[in-house]
């Protein structure tokens, strides 16, 4: 081959490679041969990953485009308006994504399981996804102030995630961060309610400041919440979910005037929880309310409250006293079982009793009726001892207890528990 046709052949080699996309020749940027469309969407990735740029005049990235792709970063255009279903979901290389100030929405699951570190939300935004970053690694996040919509689970499981800035246009609080790191949280002053699970596993949770206008906290809101040890609930709030606080860090709590209800195990294995104020609005103690709160060693039941649900204080081991107020019409099976009370008022409202109700109470040496319960309604498991047998006998009045060691069945020897009336 003669020296002109090397040459010629020479520069028509590079004349085809400036001709190729840069993708094609190895550099991290995308070609448009990468990019599957239909129409201005984006509907399939093509490339061998690394870092992508999207094409300014795509106005969508579809269902799944990215899904599993191996990129490493993308740049979305302002040209783009929305990302969609899991659009970029399952990248287990993707940790930073830039986005235009075009985009309005993210879609459900839109960067789910993704490996991303940081996100800047653009203002255009109004509405976050369900799942949409669940299960990322965001560190902190900014939501702008026009983001009105924040899905369910949208930042679950991001255990790297310490903090968060909510906008006051957000009025609904979904379990959007339950089983995040955060170690501190501002709901904002336009929150009406606290959904489910919101924050449910947050076990670095600190810090929260409900804002004045909440009215419920949803079922499982703070739950294991261990790091939690106070909180203040507003008066505006009127219901507390099940275990809308079960096994955190309380150490103490007032449920304010207008709650009428305390949910079931709402605070139960609040292993921490040494005081509990109910106030004046309370009608019902939920099943399980306060079960093996084992700090809690004394509770005042206001007049207010009517019923108090089975095991409410069930395995509360240093519960030495309780008030009951003059409302209780019941008490429940197996409320206060297993509790170290050493003594206890019926009040004349109370028309039943339940089976093992003050079961197991150990020290518990003086009752006292103040009513008439008859015996239909005076289960007879509950109270260790003859106890109802004599109440049905002899009627209202103090009755106390002594204990004696006496041989039981083929000799063995038992501890025998006998109430006298004073």
């Amino acid at each position: 081959m003669n020296r002109k046709r090397v040459t010629a052949l020479a520069a028509a080699v590079m004349l085809c490679a400036a001709a190729l996309p840069l993708a094609a020749q190895g550099t991290s940027t995308s070609g448009a041969r990468d990019f599957q469309m239909t129409g201005t969407v984006v509907t399939k990735y093509n490339g061998k990953g690394g870092s992508v740029t999207i094409p300014n005049g795509v106005t969508g990235i579809g269902d799944g485009a990215f899904f599993r792709s191996g990129i490493t970063g993308v740049t979305i255009p302002g040209s783009v308006t929305s990302i969609g279903v899991s659009a970029f979901a399952e990248c287990p290389s993707l940790t930073g994504v830039t986005m235009g100030n075009g985009v309005t929405s993210i879609g459900k699951g839109a960067f789910q399981n993704s490996a991303l570190t940081g996100v800047t939300i653009p203002d255009s935004v109004t509405s976050i996804g369900d799942f949409a970053f669940a299960g990322t690694r965001l560190t902190v996040v900014t939501i702008p102030d026009n983001v009105t919509s924040i899905g369910n689970w949208a930042f679950s499981g991001c255990a790297a995630l310490t903090g968060v800035t909510i906008p006051s246009g957000v009025t609904r609080f979904p379990n959007a961060f339950s089983g995040s790191g955060l170690v501190s949280v501002t709901i904002p002053p336009g929150v009406t309610g606290i959904g489910d699970d919101a924050f449910h596993g947050c076990s670095r949770l600190a810090v929260v400041t409900i804002p004045p206008g909440v009215t419920s906290i949803g079922d499982r809101a703070f739950a294991g919440c261990a790091s939690l040890t106070g909180i203040t609930i507003p008066n505006s709030v009127k219901s507390i979910g099940d275990r809308a606080f079960k096994d955190s860090g309380l150490t103490g709590v007032t449920i304010p005037p207008g709650v009428t209800g305390i949910g079931e195990a709402a605070f139960a294995e609040c292993v921490s929880l040494a005081s509990v104020t109910l106030g004046g609005g309370v009608k019902s103690i939920g099943v399980l309310a306060f079960e093996k709160c084992v700090s809690l060693t004394g509770i005042i039941i206001p007049n207010n409250v009517t019923s108090i649900g089975d095991g409410a204080f069930n395995d509360c081991a240093r519960l030495a006293s309780v008030t009951i107020g003059g409302g209780v019409t019941g008490i429940g099976e197996g409320v206060f079982a297993n509790t170290g009370l050493t003594g206890v008022t019926i009040p004349n409202g109370v028309k039943s009793i339940g089976d093992m109700a003050f079961y197991n109470c150990a020290s518990l040496g003086s009752v006292t009726f103040q009513g008439t319960i008859t015996g239909a309604n005076f289960a007879e498991g509950s109270f260790t001892g003859n106890l109802r047998a004599r109440y049905l006998a002899e009627g209202p009045g103090t009755y106390t207890k002594t204990s004696s060691v006496e041989a039981g069945r083929g000799g063995s020897e038992q501890l025998v528990y006998r109430w006298t009336k004073q």
